[in-house]
């Protein structure tokens, strides 16, 4: 069973892997909060679901955000950004807004 935002996700992330996946090599994994690997999340420090890392093959981690309806352009502007291969830097840097992130101890998600 998955959460509301996860549902609601769904469909646009499945176009980024439908956009990038196969035209430029880059690879997509979900992993479902489940009790089994609830460590995991912990581990990555993911506040909330859904949540995008976004890793490059020297850099490692280089990206992490919320991943709901309104961030998807941001998304794929990071994706398309790191396949060119060059970024649009701004005068002064946007700070995302992850207040509601922040742990209250209340559970991030639905296991399955």
């Amino acid at each position: 069973k998955w959460c509301r935002s996860c549902r609601a996700s769904e469909p646009q992330f499945h176009k980024l892997i439908h956009d990038f996946a196969d035209p430029h090599g880059v690879k997509f994994v979900q992993v479902p909060l489940k009790k089994e690997n609830a460590f995991l999340h912990e581990g990555l420090g993911v506040p909330s679901v859904p949540f995008a890392h976004i890793y490059h093959p020297e850099g490692g981690l280089v990206e992490e955000m919320k991943m709901n309806k309104k961030k998807f352009g941001k998304i794929r502007t990071s994706l398309e950004q790191y396949v060119a291969g060059s970024c649009y830097l701004e005068d002064e840097p946007e700070e995302e807004d992850m207040t509601d992130d922040i742990d209250d101890g209340t559970p991030i998600g639905e296991f399955q």
